[in-house]
């Protein structure tokens, strides 16, 4: 079964509809068959609207009793660009991410497919930290100078990764004169997210 479902997972990258094929698949009370159909949906390439079902399962997937088949959905919502997902990939943040690294990870991934960086940084004033680092990372990778949302957080944990996602590796120079901008703050006494604010201040 699960070669089989590899087989017609090579296959849709030519011809996306034999994903339908995949129907009886999906419905099994194996959690890796349910699983490697997530993860092959993944893999399809343009419109996931064209193939009939598909979006519903693995929105449906999300919600699975196995983490594993919501670590593969959350990355196929994210690479399908699926705007509907993110309510239940910043609940699968709440739920699992706090304690399961890959989850987080995928549901970061999820998010920074499926949403545009305005929305994502919307997130910077949710109650959850784990959903606020993950909406970080995700802009983080986008190189998107919304993230600079993220200074306003009183939590320096959150401050630190906002800093490090501006300043660090190529930075993200239109959100550096933000991250600069903390040395007006009392109080703060994170000495790496300070050697950062230090350095945004010398570059601008």
């Amino acid at each position: 079964r699960l070669h089989a479902i590899w087989g017609i997972g090579q296959v849709s990258r030519h011809t996306p509809m034999i994903l339908t094929s995949l129907e009886p698949a999906w419905q099994s009370n194996d959690p890796e068959i349910v699983a490697q159909c997530a993860k092959v949906a993944g893999d399809v390439p343009g419109n996931l609207s064209k193939i009939a079902g598909l979006r519903g399962h693995l929105l449906a997937a999300l919600k699975h009793k196995s983490s594993r088949v919501q670590f593969f959905a959350a990355i196929s919502l994210g690479k399908h660009k699926v705007e509907e997902s993110a309510p239940g990939l910043i609940n699968l943040l709440v739920t699992g991410g706090s304690r399961d690294p890959y989850l987080r990870h995928a549901a970061m991934m999820g998010l920074k497919g499926a949403l545009p960086p305005v929305r994502i940084a919307s997130l910077h004033d949710h109650d959850n930290r784990t959903v606020r680092l993950a909406a970080i990372v995700a802009l983080r990778n986008l190189q998107a100078p919304e993230v600079a949302a993220f200074l306003e957080d009183k939590d320096e944990l959150i401050l630190l990764e906002a800093a490090r996602a501006i300043h660090d590796d190529q930075s993200i120079p239109e959100a550096l004169p933000a991250l600069s901008e903390l040395l007006d703050r009392p109080g703060l006494t994170n000495e790496a997210l300070m050697r950062r604010v230090i350095n945004a201040a010398l570059r601008v």
